[in-house]
């Protein structure tokens, strides 16, 4: 399980009828234009949808590794729903949406679409895919940006290499690491940030171990418990 939770950071999707041709498609989302084609690819061939579009896509998550590919996903997944007016249901949104991901990331949990659809903070099974909502007021925690984004995909076959050569090793990490996201699931609920930050303190230990922190992230968490 994870816990995940959204940022004040937007990504807005719209889709007008096109009478030319082809599709107009314009995004600030860097790489955006190929996928834009390969979501709407994807929702005519499943719904049998066949109007040209005008889709614009303005983003503040460019570039920032929060998550700008799902936000672009749902977002546009939604509003194609809207414009067609198909009236899908959030389950299926979350299920189209991670067909879409799987083509180009088939190790994809879907936990940042379920974040994307559902907003506020939520727990999230990656097995069952089951989505329990937490909370949907703001979290009194401030996220930091290192200046640079690395490759979820790579550090997901880091770990899986990691876990071939160690496996009883990074299994009792995961088994860790998944009680502390559930222990802080209680923490959340009862507003006990101090007892929040000691797990969140603990969880960074055991992705150290994992081998998935970098240099930078620990810098910026240890000059931030100097700081208290």
């Amino acid at each position: 399980p994870c816990i995940v939770t959204t940022v004040n950071r937007y990504l807005t999707v719209t889709v007008e009828e096109n009478k030319d041709t082809p599709d107009k498609l314009a995004t600030s989302v860097l790489s955006g234009k190929g996928y834009m084609q390969e979501i709407i690819h994807f929702f005519r061939k499943k719904y049998q949808k066949q109007e040209k579009l005008t889709v614009n896509i303005t983003s503040q998550l460019s570039g920032l590794g929060l998550g700008s590919s799902a936000a672009l996903t749902v977002g546009l997944v939604k509003a194609l729903d809207e414009f067609w007016g198909i009236n899908l249901a959030d389950k299926d949104i979350f299920d189209l949406c991670l067909s879409i991901v799987r083509k180009r990331f088939p190790l994809s949990s879907g936990f940042d679409l379920a974040s994307c659809l559902y907003g506020g903070t939520i727990l999230f099974n990656g097995k069952t895919k089951k989505v329990t909502g937490i909370r949907s007021q703001n979290l009194p925690i401030l996220a930091v940006f290192t200046g640079k984004k690395v490759s979820t995909e790579d550090y997901v076959n880091k770990v899986g290499l990691f876990r071939g050569k160690t496996p009883r090793f990074v299994n009792n990490l995961f088994d860790d690491i998944g009680s502390i996201v559930l222990q802080s699931k209680t923490a959340m609920e009862k507003d006990d940030w101090a007892g929040l930050g000691t797990l969140m303190n603990r969880n960074q230990e055991g992705l150290v171990k994992l081998g998935v922190s970098t240099e930078k992230i620990n810098m910026i968490i240890e000059k931030s418990q100097g700081m208290g």
